[in-house]
């Protein structure tokens, strides 16, 4: 795991290292976020299946007595629309992480491809001609 973080260093610049951060908290929030969504589905389930269950977990008088004031449909369609709502606004998440993820996936392959390149062109000619084209391909992957 050191080994891997010892060559990311290596690799990459500051805003790389920066953006890559910021993939990994938002990889997280996503995951949070598919978190709440499941559970949203299994209470709507829940809901569903006994509703006198809303009597006994919640413990808000409040929220409670707004509850019990809605009927049977009103509270269904009230879930029903929150959950799909959460589901949607999951789904934009989800889209924009892999989005991020694989657009800075091709610029650090990029970035690192057009590195790898310039060295090759600054290295001496002698050097290339006499090197084993094998190994120049594996310095390339």
């Amino acid at each position: 795991m050191l080994d891997n973080i010892k060559k990311t260093n290596l690799l990459l610049n500051r805003s790389y290292k920066k953006k890559l951060s910021y993939l990994f908290l938002l990889t997280i929030f996503n995951v949070l976020v598919e978190f709440v969504t499941l559970s949203l589905l299994a209470s709507f389930i829940i809901v569903l299946n006994d509703p006198e269950v809303i009597n006994q977990k919640i413990n808000s008088e409040f929220i409670l007595s707004y509850l019990n004031s809605l009927s049977f449909e009103k509270l269904i369609i009230y879930f029903a629309t929150i959950l799909f709502f959460a589901v949607i606004l999951k789904n934009i998440i989800n889209l924009g992480t892999t989005y991020f993820e694989l657009s800075l996936k091709k610029k650090l392959v990029i970035y690192n491809f057009e590195k790898l390149y310039s060295a090759f062109l600054k290295s001496d000619y002698l050097y290339i001609v006499n090197k084993n084209p094998s190994e120049l391909v594996n310095k390339l992957q």
